[in-house]
Protein backbone atom coordinates (compact mmCIF):
# COMPACT_ATOMS: atom_id res chain seq x y z
CA UNK A 1 0.00 0.00 0.00
CA UNK A 2 1.36 3.44 -0.98
CA UNK A 3 1.91 5.91 1.80
CA UNK A 4 0.05 9.23 1.97
CA UNK A 5 3.00 11.38 0.82
CA UNK A 6 3.24 9.33 -2.39
CA UNK A 7 -0.48 9.64 -3.04
CA UNK A 8 -0.41 13.41 -2.42
CA UNK A 9 2.42 14.09 -4.89
CA UNK A 10 1.25 15.90 -7.95
CA UNK A 11 1.79 14.12 -11.24
CA UNK A 12 2.60 16.29 -14.22
CA UNK A 13 1.85 14.82 -17.61
CA UNK A 14 4.76 15.64 -19.89
CA UNK A 15 5.90 14.87 -23.39
CA UNK A 16 9.35 13.67 -24.36
CA UNK A 17 10.15 15.47 -27.61
CA UNK A 18 13.20 14.01 -29.36
CA UNK A 19 15.46 16.40 -31.23
CA UNK A 20 18.77 15.66 -32.93
CA UNK A 21 20.97 16.46 -29.91
CA UNK A 22 18.79 15.29 -27.01
CA UNK A 23 15.28 15.06 -25.63
CA UNK A 24 13.08 17.97 -24.64
CA UNK A 25 10.74 17.58 -21.68
CA UNK A 26 7.60 19.70 -21.80
CA UNK A 27 4.39 19.79 -19.79
CA UNK A 28 1.60 18.51 -21.98
CA UNK A 29 -0.26 21.82 -21.50
CA UNK A 30 2.52 23.63 -23.43
CA UNK A 31 1.88 21.55 -26.54
CA UNK A 32 -0.83 22.67 -28.93
CA UNK A 33 -0.25 19.90 -31.47
CA UNK A 34 2.34 17.49 -32.82
CA UNK A 35 2.51 17.39 -36.59
CA UNK A 36 3.88 14.38 -38.48
CA UNK A 37 5.26 16.76 -41.08
CA UNK A 38 5.13 20.40 -42.07
CA UNK A 39 6.06 22.03 -45.33
CA UNK A 40 7.57 25.39 -44.59
CA UNK A 41 8.57 28.54 -46.45
CA UNK A 42 12.23 29.47 -46.00
CA UNK A 43 13.13 32.88 -44.65
CA UNK A 44 15.35 35.50 -46.22
CA UNK A 45 19.07 35.12 -46.63
CA UNK A 46 20.83 36.45 -43.55
CA UNK A 47 18.17 35.40 -41.03
CA UNK A 48 19.49 33.30 -38.15
CA UNK A 49 20.02 29.72 -39.34
CA UNK A 50 18.01 28.32 -36.42
CA UNK A 51 14.97 30.24 -37.71
CA UNK A 52 14.00 27.60 -40.28
CA UNK A 53 10.97 29.38 -41.73
CA UNK A 54 7.22 29.83 -41.47
CA UNK A 55 4.45 27.30 -42.00
CA UNK A 56 0.67 27.40 -42.13
CA UNK A 57 -1.31 25.88 -39.29
CA UNK A 58 -4.99 26.61 -38.68
CA UNK A 59 -4.81 29.53 -41.12
CA UNK A 60 -1.94 31.15 -39.21
CA UNK A 61 1.72 31.62 -40.07
CA UNK A 62 3.76 29.84 -37.40
CA UNK A 63 7.51 30.42 -36.99
CA UNK A 64 9.54 27.22 -37.13
CA UNK A 65 12.76 27.06 -35.14
CA UNK A 66 15.47 24.45 -34.65
CA UNK A 67 16.96 24.06 -31.19
CA UNK A 68 19.58 21.76 -32.73
CA UNK A 69 20.89 24.56 -34.96
CA UNK A 70 20.54 27.06 -32.08
CA UNK A 71 22.82 24.69 -30.11
CA UNK A 72 25.43 24.74 -32.86
CA UNK A 73 24.58 21.58 -34.81
CA UNK A 74 25.14 21.79 -38.57
CA UNK A 75 21.92 20.36 -39.97
CA UNK A 76 20.42 20.82 -43.41
CA UNK A 77 16.72 20.00 -43.24
CA UNK A 78 14.66 18.88 -46.18
CA UNK A 79 11.38 20.61 -46.98
CA UNK A 80 9.22 18.24 -44.88
CA UNK A 81 9.81 18.16 -41.14
CA UNK A 82 8.19 16.83 -37.98
CA UNK A 83 7.23 19.65 -35.64
CA UNK A 84 5.76 20.25 -32.23
CA UNK A 85 3.65 23.38 -31.89
CA UNK A 86 4.16 25.08 -28.54
CA UNK A 87 1.80 27.54 -26.92
CA UNK A 88 3.65 30.75 -26.18
CA UNK A 89 3.41 32.28 -22.73
CA UNK A 90 3.07 35.97 -23.55
CA UNK A 91 2.68 36.30 -27.32
CA UNK A 92 5.56 38.82 -27.09
CA UNK A 93 6.96 37.17 -30.20
CA UNK A 94 3.87 38.37 -32.07
CA UNK A 95 2.74 34.77 -32.31
CA UNK A 96 0.55 32.63 -30.07
CA UNK A 97 2.49 29.54 -31.15
CA UNK A 98 6.03 28.55 -32.07
CA UNK A 99 6.92 25.41 -34.04
CA UNK A 100 10.00 23.44 -32.99
CA UNK A 101 11.63 20.90 -35.29
CA UNK A 102 11.62 17.44 -33.77
CA UNK A 103 12.98 14.04 -34.71
CA UNK A 104 11.32 10.73 -34.06
CA UNK A 105 8.19 9.93 -32.11
CA UNK A 106 7.21 11.83 -28.95
CA UNK A 107 6.21 9.92 -25.84
CA UNK A 108 4.00 10.85 -22.90
CA UNK A 109 5.38 10.33 -19.40
CA UNK A 110 4.28 11.28 -15.91
CA UNK A 111 6.68 13.25 -13.74
CA UNK A 112 6.61 13.39 -9.95
CA UNK A 113 8.69 15.67 -7.78
CA UNK A 114 10.57 12.74 -6.27
CA UNK A 115 11.64 11.15 -9.57
CA UNK A 116 13.26 14.13 -11.30
CA UNK A 117 16.61 15.78 -10.62
CA UNK A 118 17.20 19.28 -11.96
CA UNK A 119 20.48 20.91 -12.94
CA UNK A 120 21.04 24.50 -14.01
CA UNK A 121 24.71 24.28 -15.03
CA UNK A 122 26.06 23.91 -18.57
CA UNK A 123 22.79 25.02 -20.15
CA UNK A 124 22.48 25.35 -23.90
CA UNK A 125 20.90 28.44 -25.43
CA UNK A 126 17.11 28.41 -25.11
CA UNK A 127 17.21 25.83 -22.29
CA UNK A 128 16.17 26.84 -18.78
CA UNK A 129 17.07 23.60 -17.04
CA UNK A 130 18.58 20.17 -17.59
CA UNK A 131 16.87 17.30 -15.84
CA UNK A 132 17.32 13.61 -15.27
CA UNK A 133 14.34 11.34 -14.89
CA UNK A 134 14.60 7.59 -14.42
CA UNK A 135 18.13 7.60 -15.83
CA UNK A 136 17.31 9.64 -18.95
CA UNK A 137 18.69 13.15 -19.54
CA UNK A 138 16.30 15.90 -20.68
CA UNK A 139 16.43 19.56 -21.62
CA UNK A 140 13.60 21.84 -20.49
CA UNK A 141 13.17 24.70 -22.97
CA UNK A 142 13.01 28.32 -21.85
CA UNK A 143 9.81 29.35 -23.63
CA UNK A 144 10.29 33.05 -22.73
CA UNK A 145 13.77 33.02 -24.29
CA UNK A 146 12.52 31.22 -27.39
CA UNK A 147 9.74 33.81 -27.77
CA UNK A 148 12.29 36.61 -27.46
CA UNK A 149 14.66 35.05 -30.00
CA UNK A 150 11.78 34.37 -32.38
CA UNK A 151 10.53 37.95 -32.10
CA UNK A 152 14.01 39.23 -33.03
CA UNK A 153 14.26 36.80 -35.96
CA UNK A 154 10.79 37.66 -37.28
CA UNK A 155 11.53 41.40 -37.08
CA UNK A 156 14.70 40.77 -39.08
CA UNK A 157 12.78 39.04 -41.85
CA UNK A 158 10.16 41.83 -42.03
CA UNK A 159 12.72 44.45 -43.08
Amino acid sequence: MADNSEQNQQLIRCMQIPIENGILLLPQTMIAEILPFVVYDSVEEGAPKWFVGLFKWQRMNIPLISLDILHGEDINYGKKLRAVILNTLTADSGYDYIGVVMKGIPKMIEVREDNIQAEVENLKKGIIMNAQLDGTDYMIPDIDALEYLTRKAVKFTEH
